[in-house]
């Protein structure tokens, strides 16, 4: 009887430490999702306040989608994030960081992706997912241009995981990442 009751409690201090260790490395996964998200955060604000992006949206020519394309481009390359994109108010495509590649964003539709509806709803939008057009998971961050009103169009910032995902492998951590959407 004795050896029971002390199986018992071992198994249930067992249980204890393992609910413990895997409380703490989600805090861990978490917060590190949190602080790699959080050093882009300020991405689209700043894209959305250049000229470039405005003047795009308010109607500009050729000459202006150049502009705002090589502006996107430059802030990708140097922000480090992976991709900036704009988007008019029906969720199409108009300038794009890649927008002379191959797998250009330039004329896709997303309207349909939380984060477009989350900004032009709410003014801002972030959302997990696989990329639709790359196949490539990453962090959607997202930004309306004007007011609900009569927006202009929205600012996404794609953040690549990738960095993250590799230090969880090394670490030999399982990790999954989802959005609640």
């Amino acid at each position: 009887l004795c050896a029971l009751a002390g199986y018992g409690l071992t198994w249930r201090y067992e249980l204890r430490s393992l609910d413990r260790q895997l409380s703490d490395r989600l805090t861990l996964a978490g917060h590190s999702v949190a602080a790699e998200v959080d050093r882009f955060r300020y991405l689209p604000a700043v894209a959305a306040q250049d000229a470039r992006v405005l003047g795009l949206l308010r109607g500009g020519d050729v000459a202006a989608l150049d502009a705002a394309n090589a502006y996107l481009q430059r802030v990708r390359d140097l922000s480090g994030v992976d991709e900036v994109y704009l988007l008019d108010p029906k969720g199409r495509t108009i300038a794009a960081s890649n927008w002379n590649r191959t797998d250009s964003f330039v004329g896709q539709d997303y309207a349909f992706r939380p984060y477009f509806v989350d900004a032009m709803t709410r003014g801002t939008g972030r959302y997990y997912a696989v990329g639709v057009t790359t196949g490539k998971p990453g962090y959607f961050l997202s930004l309306r241009l004007g007011p609900a009103s009569a927006p202009l169009g929205v600012v996404v910032v794609k953040v690549d995981m990738t960095n993250l995902e590799t230090a969880w492998v090394r670490a030999d951590e399982a990790v999954g990442l989802g959005d609640r959407t």
